[in-house]
Protein backbone atom coordinates (compact mmCIF):
# COMPACT_ATOMS: atom_id res chain seq x y z
CA UNK A 1 0.00 0.00 0.00
CA UNK A 2 1.25 3.59 -1.14
CA UNK A 3 1.75 6.20 1.59
CA UNK A 4 0.06 9.55 1.25
CA UNK A 5 1.37 12.40 0.27
CA UNK A 6 1.04 15.68 1.70
CA UNK A 7 -0.54 16.75 -1.15
CA UNK A 8 -3.95 13.82 0.06
CA UNK A 9 -4.45 14.86 3.21
CA UNK A 10 -6.27 18.54 3.71
CA UNK A 11 -3.52 20.21 5.87
CA UNK A 12 -5.35 23.69 6.85
CA UNK A 13 -8.85 21.26 7.93
CA UNK A 14 -7.13 19.25 10.35
CA UNK A 15 -5.28 21.91 12.16
CA UNK A 16 -7.67 24.00 12.76
CA UNK A 17 -7.94 24.51 16.38
CA UNK A 18 -11.88 23.97 18.21
CA UNK A 19 -11.64 27.66 20.06
CA UNK A 20 -12.69 28.95 16.60
CA UNK A 21 -15.94 27.27 16.48
CA UNK A 22 -18.94 29.13 17.72
CA UNK A 23 -20.08 27.95 21.74
CA UNK A 24 -23.78 26.22 20.96
CA UNK A 25 -25.67 26.82 24.09
CA UNK A 26 -27.17 23.73 26.01
CA UNK A 27 -31.17 24.16 25.20
CA UNK A 28 -32.03 21.91 27.66
CA UNK A 29 -30.29 22.34 30.43
CA UNK A 30 -31.65 26.65 29.97
CA UNK A 31 -34.84 24.97 29.23
CA UNK A 32 -34.51 23.14 32.59
CA UNK A 33 -33.30 26.12 34.42
CA UNK A 34 -36.10 28.56 33.36
CA UNK A 35 -38.45 25.76 34.81
CA UNK A 36 -36.95 25.22 37.61
CA UNK A 37 -36.31 29.19 38.75
CA UNK A 38 -40.35 29.49 38.21
CA UNK A 39 -42.13 32.75 37.38
CA UNK A 40 -44.17 34.96 39.87
CA UNK A 41 -48.02 35.11 38.49
CA UNK A 42 -49.45 38.22 38.99
CA UNK A 43 -52.53 38.56 41.27
CA UNK A 44 -56.02 38.99 39.39
CA UNK A 45 -58.99 41.24 40.24
CA UNK A 46 -61.96 39.72 40.99
CA UNK A 47 -63.79 42.63 40.84
CA UNK A 48 -62.91 43.07 37.09
CA UNK A 49 -64.21 39.28 36.31
CA UNK A 50 -67.33 39.09 34.56
CA UNK A 51 -69.81 39.24 36.62
CA UNK A 52 -72.40 36.82 34.61
CA UNK A 53 -74.21 33.94 36.22
CA UNK A 54 -71.68 31.01 34.08
CA UNK A 55 -75.11 30.15 32.58
CA UNK A 56 -74.74 31.29 29.04
CA UNK A 57 -78.03 30.64 28.11
CA UNK A 58 -79.32 32.97 30.55
CA UNK A 59 -77.04 35.79 29.74
CA UNK A 60 -77.97 35.95 26.49
CA UNK A 61 -81.84 35.63 27.61
CA UNK A 62 -81.28 38.85 29.86
CA UNK A 63 -79.77 40.80 27.42
CA UNK A 64 -82.53 39.90 24.63
CA UNK A 65 -84.89 41.05 27.52
CA UNK A 66 -83.08 44.00 28.06
CA UNK A 67 -83.70 45.40 24.36
CA UNK A 68 -82.13 47.53 21.83
CA UNK A 69 -82.30 50.91 22.16
CA UNK A 70 -82.91 52.82 18.64
CA UNK A 71 -81.43 56.11 17.53
CA UNK A 72 -84.28 58.77 17.65
CA UNK A 73 -85.30 59.64 13.79
CA UNK A 74 -83.85 63.01 14.62
CA UNK A 75 -80.73 62.53 14.72
CA UNK A 76 -80.91 60.10 11.95
CA UNK A 77 -80.63 61.13 8.42
CA UNK A 78 -82.49 60.06 5.88
CA UNK A 79 -81.75 58.63 2.84
CA UNK A 80 -83.46 58.45 -0.57
CA UNK A 81 -83.19 55.05 -2.09
CA UNK A 82 -85.33 55.92 -5.34
CA UNK A 83 -83.05 58.90 -6.58
CA UNK A 84 -81.08 57.48 -9.49
CA UNK A 85 -79.68 60.99 -9.93
CA UNK A 86 -76.00 59.82 -8.74
CA UNK A 87 -76.16 61.59 -5.56
CA UNK A 88 -77.67 58.86 -3.22
CA UNK A 89 -76.40 54.90 -2.68
CA UNK A 90 -78.95 54.09 -5.46
CA UNK A 91 -77.64 55.77 -7.78
CA UNK A 92 -73.96 55.83 -7.16
CA UNK A 93 -73.44 52.16 -7.02
CA UNK A 94 -72.40 51.56 -10.62
CA UNK A 95 -71.82 48.07 -10.19
CA UNK A 96 -75.52 47.07 -9.34
CA UNK A 97 -76.72 48.89 -12.13
CA UNK A 98 -74.80 47.01 -14.59
CA UNK A 99 -75.42 43.62 -12.56
CA UNK A 100 -79.36 44.24 -13.04
CA UNK A 101 -78.51 45.02 -16.71
CA UNK A 102 -76.81 42.33 -17.54
CA UNK A 103 -79.46 39.92 -15.55
CA UNK A 104 -82.33 41.21 -17.12
CA UNK A 105 -80.60 40.69 -20.49
CA UNK A 106 -79.53 37.34 -19.57
CA UNK A 107 -83.25 36.73 -18.68
CA UNK A 108 -84.73 38.23 -22.18
CA UNK A 109 -81.98 35.94 -24.07
CA UNK A 110 -82.70 33.07 -21.66
CA UNK A 111 -86.50 33.10 -22.36
CA UNK A 112 -87.69 31.16 -25.83
CA UNK A 113 -89.61 33.55 -28.36
CA UNK A 114 -92.87 32.33 -29.31
CA UNK A 115 -91.83 30.45 -32.64
CA UNK A 116 -89.52 28.49 -30.63
CA UNK A 117 -91.83 26.99 -28.73
CA UNK A 118 -94.29 26.25 -32.11
CA UNK A 119 -91.04 24.13 -33.34
CA UNK A 120 -90.69 22.14 -30.10
CA UNK A 121 -94.31 21.52 -29.58
CA UNK A 122 -93.74 19.51 -33.41
CA UNK A 123 -90.77 17.57 -32.16
CA UNK A 124 -92.73 16.39 -29.69
CA UNK A 125 -94.96 14.31 -32.35
CA UNK A 126 -91.53 12.48 -33.78
CA UNK A 127 -91.14 10.78 -30.43
CA UNK A 128 -94.44 9.27 -29.09
CA UNK A 129 -95.58 5.64 -30.59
Amino acid sequence: MAEPTTTDAPAAETKRPIAQLPVVPDVRSALLESIRKGTTLKKVDTAALSTGSGDSHSDLMSEIRGGFELKPSHDRTPVNRNSDDGSGPAGSDELAVALRRALLERERVMQPSDDENDDSSGNDDDWED
